[in-house]
């Protein structure tokens, strides 16, 4: 049977379990901050407070508060900004830019019609006959074992499979 350990913190000692219903904090957060050598009450993470337009609030509030994810404005607060700038959404021409593609590989490795098939009728002018498939939109790539291949971004003849 498994030892149940018991912590000492203040003069009161109990077991895990026990801290974490006192403390109101799951029993594995007791655990780490019990192994890590930090009080067993005391948060990893110190609550910064920001203050802006005369409102003070947490970086968890202010998140809520602006829709800014809470790692960007801690990023924010660590690079030294000031308030006003922490808490501007990024400008539109400073954004990242969507990839091209929004998958790595082409529409046809996850397509039901990527191999043909007589008994069941699978399969595309592409997958048939090597011809491009009348409306997709695709872009030629050069490979030198594949010459002639094709990204697929969208196709009319796609059925997931």
């Amino acid at each position: 049977m498994p030892k149940t350990r018991k912590i000492t913190y203040r003069g009161e000692t109990h077991t895990i379990r026990k801290w974490a219903e006192i403390l109101k904090v799951p029993a594995s957060t007791i655990r780490d901050r019990y192994m890590a050598g930090v009080p067993i009450d005391q948060p990893q993470r110190k609550k910064v407070i920001l203050e802006y337009g005369g409102e003070s609030h947490t970086i968890k509030e202010w998140s809520e508060i602006t829709g800014l994810d809470p790692s960007q404005i801690r990023a924010r607060v660590g690079a030294g900004w000031p308030p006003e700038r922490i808490l501007s959404p990024v400008p539109k021409k400073y954004a990242r830019k969507k990839a091209a593609h929004h998958t790595k590989t082409s529409l046809c490795w996850q397509c039901k019609n990527a191999v043909p098939s007589p008994w069941t009728g699978a399969g595309c002018e592409w997958s048939r006959e090597y011809k491009p498939v009348p409306g997709w939109k695709a872009e030629m790539r050069e490979r030198t074992n594949l010459k002639g291949s094709y990204f697929v971004f969208k196709c009319p003849k796609f059925e997931k499979g």
